[in-house]
């Protein structure tokens, strides 16, 4: 350590060393520019939170699109509520704080050094005491661009980050609009069992009277009885299956055990089909596919960062404060003291070390440029499917209204002839069973008709605009 009088404070000398090493790390780190041609050929985009996002709405609007207020109230409660989602949206923070720790690796760091002590530091002087304050100036340069490197991945990996919170929140919407169209669904479903137990029911009080007045057997009346019997509990069960949707839909949102819901879901009317000739660019905005992207290309800077480790590194530090044995002292110019060093590190055995941590690079480059493709195959694929699928659903659908239509009329009519016994038992239970059926496929096809076109917002990463 070397000693001078009057340098810190009141000397320009170390003052001004300290400032050049600060001036230096800045402006390398405000030229910092992408050191890699494949991340620009990858990432065209910039990462963007919408306004939206944090006013706590679903990023493309998608879900008002099915025109039911009260399921957009309930994505809006899903999104403030559902504990998933949180912890996606931590790990934004938690990327968001590493990305600044790893731009903070570029820039000199200041520290301020204080220490106290006492010993026998020289013969027949006894026991003395050493009291030193100071600065610590210390820089790494990025010669090799590995600290750059470093700070990219880390703001490719908060990009990932928030395109997965994004994902999540769509995925969360569909999730409960999902829920909701199968609650609605049980609702009718159980419609349809309550209905079928009315009629069943009314076709045995008519075999009971026709049983008194002679006209129906016991058999007869034993075949209602049965039928009326199997129609309740089919009920009971459908009862049973629509309190499981509810507690399923409330556990979603948070509520549950709280209560059960204000509102009775309606299926959704599916009548328009989705545009014609929707442009594939449409796909580049899933939050999913642009999460794999910024993936792939952190991949690229983390094997720029591994190559560039196997180079030498520099460190410069600076120094400058004051010692002295007596505390009303310290304060005194006359003992400053000033340190100025530079250390080179060259790696020259490690045992394959460092080769292999760009080995593992490379391997999680590979591993991410596949992950990517088969995001972007899957997307494809997703579309194209939940497009096929729509159509066949919405022409079965119009095939079971009319025969729902017309088993209905059947039905009524059939119950009509077998009161005035133009017809036999057995034919009218068969009106019924056929339209029992017609009427649950109906349900079913409307069900999925709709989860289709969840499906298919989910798919387009939002609305078809």
């Amino acid at each position: 350590m070397s000693h001078a009088s009057a340098v810190f404070p009141g000397s320009p000398g170390l003052l001004g060393l300290l400032a050049l090493v600060a001036a230096l790390g800045a402006c390398h780190a405000a030229s910092d520019a992408p050191h890699a041609a494949e991340i620009a050929a990858i990432e065209q985009r910039p990462t963007f939170l919408a306004p939206g996002v944090v006013e706590g709405e679903v990023l493309s609007g998608w879900i008002a699109g099915f025109g039911d207020p009260a399921l957009q109230e309930l994505v809006r409660e899903a999104l403030a509520t559902n504990a998933d989602l949180e912890q996606a949206a931590a790990r934004v923070d938690l990327f968001a704080a590493l990305a600044r720790r790893a731009g903070a690796e570029l820039l000199p760091e200041l520290d301020l050094a204080l220490a106290a002590g006492r010993g026998d530091e020289n013969v027949g002087l006894g026991e003395v005491t050493r009291l030193e304050g100071r600065f610590v100036a210390s820089w790494e340069p990025d010669l090799w661009g590995r600290l750059s490197a470093e700070k990219r991945a880390s703001e490719l990996d908060l990009e990932t980050a928030r395109e997965d919170y994004l994902f999540a929140r769509h995925a969360l919407a569909a999730q409960t609009a999902r829920a909701w169209f199968l609650l609605a669904a049980a609702y009718m479903r159980q419609g349809i069992d309550a209905q079928s137990l009315e009629q069943r029911e009314r076709v045995e009080r008519i075999t009971r009277a026709r049983y008194d007045a002679g006209e129906a057997t016991p058999l007869d009346v034993d075949v209602t009885v049965g039928q009326s019997a199997n129609a309740r509990q089919l009920l009971e069960l459908s009862r049973g299956l629509t309190s499981v949707a509810v507690l399923g839909l409330e556990t979603l949102l948070g509520r549950y055990p709280s209560g059960e819901l204000a509102d009775e879901p309606l299926l959704p009317e599916i009548s328009a089909p989705p545009p014609v000739g929707l442009p594939s660019e449409l796909l580049e905005r899933r939050p999913d596919v642009e999460a794999a992207q910024r993936a792939l290309a952190a991949t690229f800077a983390r094997v720029d960062e591994a190559e560039a480790a196997r180079l030498p590194r520099l460190a410069l530090t600076a120094s400058g404060g004051r010692a002295s044995d007596d505390l009303h002292d310290l304060l005194d110019p006359s003992n400053a003291i000033w340190n100025l060093g530079a250390n080179l590190f060259a790696p020259l055995l490690d045992a394959g070390r460092r080769q292999a941590d760009v080995e593992a690079a490379r391997a999680l480059r590979r591993a991410a440029l596949a992950q990517y493709i088969a995001v972007a195959r899957r997307a494809f694929f997703e579309v194209e499917g939940a497009l096929t699928a729509e159509d066949a659903l919405r022409r079965r659908a119009h095939e079971l209204d009319e025969a729902v239509d017309r088993l209905a009329r059947a039905r009524a009519s059939g119950e009509e002839r077998y009161f005035q016994g133009e017809t036999q038992l057995l034919d009218l239970d068969q009106i019924h069973i056929q339209l029992y059926q017609a009427q649950r496929d109906l349900v079913e096809t409307r069900l999925a008709l709709a989860l289709q076109r969840v499906d298919l917002h989910l798919a387009l990463g939002g609305s078809f605009e």
